[in-house]
């Protein structure tokens, strides 16, 4: 560690690029600026290999962050009821900000793939609440991340447990709770999810602002989102068939020429 960044990051990512986010409100209304700094693809698997060993019980928790670029009161909210095992996909409708359950920033359901290692891990953890419900007489607890109440996850003690795995991870201590979102989206992005898709992934109002922050990274035509999540865990995928990509009214499917995801519907 130097200065208190990690080795393995980027020096093109500077820390000095930070906006501060102190809750989640602020976490939405500066949801599409340009200055939110990232981690590079190798820092974000040093960080949840970090989390894994020392953190265990939040791993998922970050993966899901990572491999669906949610936002933090998507993530508090998400229920098990969200999850689409036989199709693979992860329905984020709705936040919690300021401890009230409400809509998504622009009103709109959005369904995103699951990569092979979320899914696998997310099955685990429900069947590991399930085993700890017939543990105590309690049922399990409607969120996918509650607190130890069963309750939703209070935003403040995530952000300082965030911290704590900066500081234990030696990586810069500066970055947000919300740069887990623009690492996955950037890492998407640089493996070869359309940008078309990506908006849809992010849930952005429109393309303008998703190409703004991402088109940068130039993605190349890969296997469809699926196989870029896949990438990103560090798996290997020869072909994985790409999945649809919906919000309400808008789709992605398979070219069918390609392999890769396009837009259709009224995008």
């Amino acid at each position: 560690m130097e200065d208190g960044v990690y080795r393995g990051a980027n020096p093109a990512l500077k820390p000095g690029r930070i906006l501060k986010m102190e809750s989640p409100e602020d976490e939405e209304s500066a949801d599409d600026s340009e200055d939110i700094d990232c981690m590079a693809q190798e820092e974000s698997k040093h960080f949840l290999s970090v989390v894994k060993s020392h953190f265990g019980s939040e791993y998922p928790l970050y993966l899901t962050a990572l491999r669906t670029g949610a936002r933090q009161g998507e993530l508090i909210a998400l229920a098990w009821d969200s999850i689409d095992w036989k199709k693979s996909f992860v329905t984020i409708k709705q936040t919690i900000v300021n401890g009230k359950l409400q809509a998504t920033k622009n009103r709109r359901r959005r369904r995103i793939p699951m990569s092979p290692r979320l899914a696998e891990v997310l099955r685990e953890r429900k069947r590991a609440a399930a085993v700890a419900s017939l543990a105590s007489g309690s049922p399990v607890s409607r969120w996918v991340f509650p607190s130890l109440t069963g309750g939703p996850m209070d935003p403040s003690k995530l952000r300082k447990e965030f911290k704590k795995v900066l500081l234990k991870a030696e990586i810069r201590a500066d970055l947000t709770f919300h740069s887990l979102r623009r690492t996955a989206l950037t890492g998407m992005a640089g493996n070869g999810v359309p940008i078309a898709s990506l908006q849809r992934i992010a849930g952005h109002s429109s393309i303008e602002v998703t190409a703004k922050c991402y088109l940068n990274v130039k993605p190349e035509d890969h296997d469809g989102t699926i196989n870029a999540l896949a990438l990103l865990d560090g798996e290997s995928m020869a072909r994985v068939n790409p999945r649809t990509v919906q919000t309400d009214g808008m789709e992605c499917e398979p070219d069918a020429n390609s392999g890769v995801v396009g837009a259709v519907g009224n995008a």
